[in-house]
């Protein structure tokens, strides 16, 4: 098993997940981003806001979104993906670890 660091807004979760997984995490993240991009197939993640009466569209998402999806769709019977840290700030250490940012 090996450590990831999920970057995001103006957090960082720590995730354990297979090592093929932390390995080649930006190949994960290409993938997940065109899936969690469809807006045909994953309308939740997709929000609207009107500014000055102009509507802006965009996709909004947390980590959680990006380890359900390793979940239900790369990971095996038998592996699994979890949080060992939540919302945190990493040390010099911790941001060594395969990361990506959203």
């Amino acid at each position: 098993m090996g450590k990831i660091i999920l970057n995001w807004t103006y957090y960082s979760d720590m995730v354990e997940c297979p090592d093929y997984i932390s390995n080649n995490l930006l190949e994960y993240q290409f993938k997940f981003d065109e899936w969690v991009s469809d807006r045909n197939t994953q309308p939740s993640y997709w929000v609207k806001h009107e500014i000055g009466g102009i509507t802006y569209e965009g996709v909004s998402f947390s980590s959680d979104a990006f380890t359900e999806w390793l979940k239900k769709n790369i990971i095996q019977a038998g592996e699994d993906v979890f949080f060992i840290k939540r919302e945190f700030t990493p040390d010099y250490d911790e941001r060594q670890l395969p990361h990506i940012n959203f």
